[in-house]
């Protein structure tokens, strides 16, 4: 009888196994036909060094952001490994994420099983699939899953789930055994995001739900005690782990954190704008009802934290905290510590200390940890002791939670169906973004610079005009990609743009400490170079002044790290062809031929077509003597890496 209920259980357990990794596969296989699209190109694009550079950790250590501490060096490796096994292919990254969402759906199923059998409850195996279903078609899933950037938190959720399944595991019952893969596990999460540093409390949280009720929470068998004497070692291993982390940070990026707490930020954020509530309630709608306003950005902008409705929500949010803490501390639920595990995954993002959220109060990526510990608390929660007030009994209540459940997930399933495909091109998610954010100047350049990208022009034109007749004039990040159009269309206006603009910016490359002054203005670095490069090739293309061309090549060169300059180093061919210099020219070619660049077939057609346009503002008795440049341009791309 044991051997069958055993085979039975094997074979539920196979099926829902099977169910959950279906469910994952037919909800989101349209991602493995999405673009690289955000970050992507900060990341790994623009920024080559993952290809092109041999594996080291001050390659895996550089910041996440240029101005940033954030240190995730085991998403990076991940990154190097898939590029140079498989190439850099957008269909083989997602397919990754796509693989590591689905783990972690696996791993919400395995934990609420597992909870609910040590907690008693029957059907463990279908309240483990149910939380798991719940988890795998949330909407707000669906920015980590479907943008390759998103790795960072799907692997860090990864690991947290992973060392919460080994300690609450059966398979390895001594807790000295567990130890060393517990904290393995931390260790992984912290090198994937900080968020790892909040996994001891985790397993504080999940030690607590799994306590009898009767114990009381002082005296010599009391919970206090309990958890310190059940979990020491656990938790000054999490302190060395920690500690070490730290040390790694402040040794490879230079710093803790790149921002500071300060009083001023105390008051005028935490106390005036009261953010770490806002965030609160944005996070909460986020889970619950996750089926409008989905979106890369969430203006703080357009909060307004004293309006009547948001008053109102803010005391609905601070009184569900307050029956959270009593349903922990008065009622010893064990739904309300695991929803308190998911509490502590979302408290690094609340605002209470200064983030770099682009100006946002949160994401929905932030979520992906938090939403495993919030399905599984819905599906633990004592639904008859709730609702036994009102009636309902057997039957009733069952049908109640279907439809009531049941409903919840269609509407999830057809959001997350239809709301992904925003992520298949840069495009795409911004022109989204900015028609839902119309005066975000963030969603309204990202918009623009996605349209250039595209190959569409002619939508920066349209917007530039609405701009030009709603507010008189451009930002000066609207004026950088206006000049760059212009520039496209070999307008001469660009050239005034241009010059403007780098009249306004501040010239860093001329200050001692520029370097770390750079950073602190909206304007972002590539785009400081994107000015400079563009006036050395207006200088080409208008004036034919390659020496004044090759001056501010290299002013835009000072702006980048040594793996984005391969689009600003093909012009520069044209400008030491042009000047002459042909035998450096020839090296930089070689230079480059064998590096790794998605555009490089793109750009080898450069110098030539720069030189052409060069060739046109010189006097007709030098017309033909510039036209060999052209030819020669064309011989060292056909030379260039034999030598």
């Amino acid at each position: 009888m044991n051997e069958l209920s055993k085979s039975q259980r094997n074979r539920g357990c196979l099926a829902a196994v099977g169910t959950l990794l279906l469910i994952s596969l037919v909800l989101y296989w349209k991602v493995l036909g999405f673009e690289y699209v955000w970050d992507d190109s900060l990341l790994f694009l623009d920024k080559t060094a993952l290809v092109n550079e041999p594996l080291s950790w001050q390659l895996l250590a550089d910041p996440v952001l240029p101005g940033t501490s954030y240190l995730r060096p085991l998403v990076f490796l991940t990154l190097y490994a898939e590029f140079h096994i498989f190439g850099q292919n957008p269909a083989i990254s997602h397919a990754i994420n796509l693989l590591i969402y689905a783990c972690n759906v696996l791993l919400v199923f395995f934990v609420g099983q597992r909870l609910a059998s040590l907690l008693k409850r029957g059907n463990s195996m279908l309240l483990g699939w149910v939380s798991a279903v719940m988890y795998a078609v949330h909407p707000s899933l669906v920015e980590s899953t479907a943008w390759v950037a998103g790795r960072f938190d799907l692997m860090v959720t990864f690991f947290i789930l992973a060392a919460i399944a080994i300690y609450i595991g059966s398979s390895i019952n001594s807790k000295i055994k567990k130890l060393p893969l517990i904290m393995f596990f931390m260790g992984a999460a912290l090198l994937s995001k900080e968020l790892g540093a909040v996994l001891p409390a985790v397993l504080i949280c999940i030690w607590f739900a799994l306590q009898p009720v009767e114990k009381k929470w002082f005296g010599g068998q009391g919970y206090i005690k309990r958890a310190i004497v059940d979990n020491w070692v656990i938790l000054l291993s999490s302190i060395f782990v920690l500690l070490a982390y730290l040390f790694l940070r402040k040794s490879s990026v230079g710093g803790i954190y790149h921002s500071t707490l300060s009083l001023d930020y105390l008051l005028d954020a935490v106390i005036k704008q009261l953010l770490p509530l806002e965030a609160l309630k944005f996070y909460f709608v986020k889970v619950f009802f996750p089926f409008s306003s989905i979106n890369p950005l969430h203006p703080l902008s357009e909060l307004n934290a004293y309006g009547g409705f948001e008053i109102a929500a803010s005391l609905a949010v601070t009184g569900a905290i307050v029956f959270l803490i009593f349903q922990c501390v008065g009622r010893k639920s064990p739904a309300a510590w695991v929803f308190s595990a998911g509490m502590v995954c979302l408290l690094p993002v609340l605002h209470v200390v200064p983030l770099s959220t682009g100006g946002n109060i949160g994401h929905e990526r932030f979520l992906t940890a938090p939403l495993a510990f919030f399905c599984l608390a819905l599906s633990l929660v004592d639904y008859k002791a709730i609702v036994g007030f009102i009636g309902l009994k057997g039957k009733s209540l069952n049908r109640l939670l279907l439809v009531a459940g049941g409903g919840w997930v269609l509407i999830a399933v057809f959001t997350t169906y239809t709301v992904q495909a925003i992520w298949a091109s840069d495009l795409r998610l911004w022109n989204w973004a900015y028609h839902k954010h119309p005066t975000f100047a963030f969603a309204r350049y990202n918009y623009m610079y996605g349209a250039l990208k595209s190959g569409r022009p002619d939508l920066v034109e349209r917007e530039i005009d609405l701009l030009q007749k709603r507010d008189g004039g451009l930002e000066v990040s609207d004026q950088i990609l206006y000049a760059n159009v212009l520039l496209r269309r070999g307008n001469p206006e660009s050239m005034s743009y241009l010059e403007g603009i780098m009249f306004a910016l501040p010239k860093f490359h001329e200050m001692e400490d520029g370097k770390k002054k750079v950073f602190g203005i909206p304007v972002p670095k590539i785009g400081m170079a994107g000015v400079y490069g563009d006036y050395s090739m207006g200088l080409m293309m208008f004036k034919s002044d390659a020496e004044a061309a090759l001056k501010y090549s290299n002013i835009a060169e000072w702006y980048l790290a040594e793996s984005e300059k391969i689009p600003l180093l093909y012009p520069k061919v044209a400008i030491l062809i042009a000047l002459g210099r042909d035998q450096e020219a020839q090296e930089l070619l070689d230079y480059l031929e064998p590096l790794f660049y998605t555009k490089k077939e793109r750009l080898k057609k450069d110098p030539s077509a720069i030189l052409s346009n060069f060739c046109k503002n010189l006097p007709l008795q030098k017309l033909s003597e510039c036209q060999e440049l052209v030819s020669k341009a064309e011989k060292m791309m056909k030379s260039a890496g034999r030598h």
